[in-house]
């Protein structure tokens, strides 16, 4: 794996491969480039580089930490940068003659236009960078090279599509055999010399080198008879992994059952040596055992029948030891600190929840979903359905007059900077195409009429207007804020009003929507909606604007209500730390620029990411909670939980992104505890508000209270029972339909007629 910076400020995040094409692709990288080729003063040129997105080739840094040699992990591989070249073309393909490319990453002309870089792997039998670079020289017959670049935390600058020379995509997306000096493990009877190890791997499974020879002595392994030790996925021994996994397995077995433990412990460790069995024997711990039944153990283990996935307790050790930074130690503490029960959240979230009172914390994670969709336009994910989701989300904040409603106006400052100040540029745009049109009203050439992308816009927007601004942006988000719900309710009239509710239920799915008119005045045209929204209202207000919990638009929104402030004192937000604005800053620029538009407004394509375990846990939910509505007789709850799944899927989309697109266990544990918080957040305050209305639309009686009916009853009732509780609570539904539906379930079997137990 291997880091990039935004800008040479930034901190770290990881190097994909799509990113990297997106990059070297940027308008933005090609202009910056242009200006400094074209730019004479030296230090404005300099300038001018630390606007470039920089790449350290030589190490990968953990996501969201700063370049220090501290953090540094080595990739195994070392760059060389030749400068003063007039024709660096010239000089690769002389380069290129002399090295095996199959061991290059990347050739490229340095941002001057007078350099050559080269990216390589390592030479086995060197360790340092310095010693990598020597060599290589050595080999090309240079005389002169840039011998400063020696250091892991070195920064180079990224090129533009048109710069680069050679790329191998294959070496870029394997992991590279890295040999790593350790006192800890070297033997004084070694020779110097290192042995000659191959990569193994085995289909989607880890990449691992062989290991070192290990003797076959009680417990531990004991690595022996290698100066150099090789190292899984760059910083882990195997003996280190042999350890975690026993642990995690129940401990060293006892006598009686130790052949057994070591058959189990192979088993899982097979994975890890492309089931090569003499691999194996040497890094299986014996635990007394003989070394000839170790190796029989490891011939039959790797015999049995395997599965084309890690197994669990492997998975889960490898993914420990390699990314230890990612427990969840953090987020416990930020949970103790406060009374408010919140999920793991991932950058930005983390932030803007910090700061936040109590009260506000969660309503803090509800206003971000809206922005930081809009900032994330162009992510897409298949959900269980197998329909493509982008990240779609109304969301309303609803607390009585003076309450407090208005921190949602900080997220909106802090994380729609770039878009806004696009969005200025778009419209100074237009103001000059409407000054020139003016002025050349009598004229028969006219100006022609600029395709702005303006994505902030007013709620009170004509549905002309709206229409004209989703066939600019492309396909991109666009985006309201409204402090005041009721200043869009009193400005829209009867027929504009049921137009724009179509336009809100139109945007959850991104369905087209458009009108066609007979003048040239108006505008015509059909185009798919997407747009979000976050708006703040009182109480009343919101019920004004969303009266009817049947016209599908209430299940399509985020409901917030912020908990009473009656006699509360007046809530203090904690400031924003300088790194967390920068860090702010530096993750919503990226959104936008990744996954909406450049600077130069050029839409960016969409960026598809796979959720599959996230939509593993959705089902999960939604199984519950079917089954929940059936025991509660609820048919608010039947109706309102599928909504809410796909809002907390959305909303794993988001957590998924932010966390660096990573798949390990730890990740996944957090982008799953955050998708389902939202989803049980969204049903909750769905059915807290709209409950008693729906039900009594539907069924004729106003059910006051939501209890589970079938937890009331006992364990042996009959049908009169039912009917008596169902009355109780003003359950609208029949009693035959009840009872079906719970026999259809398996939750109750008919004893005698009319006479029913649970099942367990």
């Amino acid at each position: 794996m291997i880091s990039y910076f935004t800008k040479v400020s930034s901190t770290a995040d990881d190097l994909t491969w799509d990113r990297l094409q997106h990059l070297l692709d940027s308008p933005k990288v090609a202009m910056i480039i242009n200006a400094i080729r074209a730019e004479s003063d030296h230090d404005k040129r300099g300038a001018l580089k630390r606007e470039l997105p920089a790449v350290t080739w030589q190490s990968h840094f953990p996501i969201g930490t700063r370049r220090k040699d501290v953090n540094a992990n080595p990739t195994g591989f070392f760059m060389m940068d030749i400068d003063h070249v007039s024709k660096p073309i010239d000089l690769w393909n002389i380069c290129r003659a002399k090295l095996d490319l199959q061991t290059v990453l990347i050739a490229h002309i340095t941002p001057s236009g007078e350099g050559l870089r080269i990216v390589m792997k390592n030479f086995p039998q060197f360790t340092s960078i310095a010693d990598n670079q020597k060599h290589l020289a050595n080999l090309l017959q240079l005389k002169e090279y840039d011998a400063a670049c020696k250091d892991f935390a070195r920064l180079s600058y990224l090129c533009r599509r048109a710069d680069v020379l050679y790329l191998n995509n294959d070496l870029f997306t394997k992991d590279t055999e890295i040999f790593i000096k350790n006192d800890k493990y070297q033997d004084t009877n070694a020779t110097d010399s290192i042995p000659s190890n191959e990569l193994f791997s085995n289909g989607g499974c880890p990449q691992v080198a062989a290991p070192t020879s290990h003797s076959g002595s009680d417990g531990d392994v004991h690595p022996a008879g290698a100066t150099e030790l090789l190292i899984y996925n760059g910083k882990i021994p195997y003996e280190i992994i042999t350890k975690a996994l026993v642990s995690f397995l129940g401990g060293e077995p006892q006598k009686g059952t130790r052949n057994t433990f070591l058959y189990k412990l192979a088993r899982q460790l097979r994975y890890i040596v492309d089931f090569n069995p003499l691999l194996l024997s040497k890094i299986l711990p014996s635990f007394g055992l003989p070394q000839t039944e170790v190796e029989s153990v490891a011939q039959s283990a790797c015999k049995s029948k395997r599965s084309e996935k890690l197994p669990y307790a492997l998975y889960t050790v490898l993914n420990h030891l390699d990314n230890p930074e990612e427990s969840d130690e953090e987020d416990e503490e930020e949970e103790k600190a406060t009374e408010v029960k919140l999920p793991p959240l991932p950058p930005i979230f983390k932030e803007f929840v910090r700061i936040a009172p109590d009260d506000f914390k969660v309503p803090s994670i509800v206003a971000l979903l809206p922005v930081m969709g809009t900032l994330m336009s162009r992510l897409r994910a298949k959900y269980i359905d197998g329909e493509v989701h982008a990240p779609n989300f109304s969301a309303v904040i609803e607390a009585p007059q003076a309450s407090g409603k208005s921190f949602a106006r900080r997220i909106v400052k802090y994380c729609m900077k770039q878009v806004e100040y696009m969005d200025s540029v778009a419209r100074l745009a237009e103001q000059q195409y409407l000054s020139e049109l003016r002025k050349a009203r009598n004229s028969k050439k006219q100006p022609e009429e600029p395709t702005a992308i303006i994505r902030e816009i007013p709620a009170s927007v004509s549905i002309a207007k709206l229409l004209k601004r989703l066939s600019n942006a492309k396909g991109l988000h666009l985006f309201t804020f409204l402090e005041e719900l009721d200043t869009l309710t009193k400005s829209n009239k009867a027929g504009a009003w049921s137009q724009k509710t179509d336009i809100y239920r139109n945007a959850f799915d991104n369905a087209d929507y458009g009108q066609e008119y007979m003048s040239d005045v108006s505008y015509s045209g059909v185009y798919p909606v997407y747009y979000n929204m976050l708006t703040c209202g009182t109480p009343a207000a919101v019920d004004r604007f969303y009266s009817d919990p049947e016209d599908g638009l209430v299940s399509r929104v985020i409901f917030c209500q912020l908990p009473s402030q009656f006699g509360a004192k007046i809530p203090i937000f904690k400031e924003l730390k300088k790194k967390e604005v920068a860090l702010i800053e530096e993750w919503c620029n990226k959104c936008n620029d990744e996954l909406c538009c450049t600077p130069e407004q050029e839409v960016v394509p969409e960026h598809h990411i796979f959720l599959g375990y996230l939509n593993e846990a959705i089902s999960k939910w939604l199984e519950e909670q079917r089954l929940l509505s059936i025991q509660e007789v609820s048919i608010s709850r039947n109706i309102f939980y599928r909504r809410a799944a796909v809002i907390g899927f959305r909303a794993g989309m988001l957590a998924h992104y932010l966390y660096g697109e990573k798949n390990s266990l730890q990740i996944r544990k957090k982008v799953v505890k955050f998708s389902l918080f939202v989803a049980n957040y969204v049903l909750d305050a769905l059915l807290d508000k709209f409950d008693s209305k729906l039900e009594a639309a539907y069924t004729n009686k106003k059910r006051e209270v939501h209890v589970n009916l079938y937890s009331q009853l006992p364990d042996n009732f009959d049908r009169n029972e039912v009917a008596v509780m169902a009355n109780k609570f003003k359950v609208g539904t029949s009693v035959k339909q009840i009872i079906w539906s719970w026999k259809a379930n398996n939750y109750i079997e008919e004893t005698e007629h009319y006479k029913y137990k649970k099942v367990a």
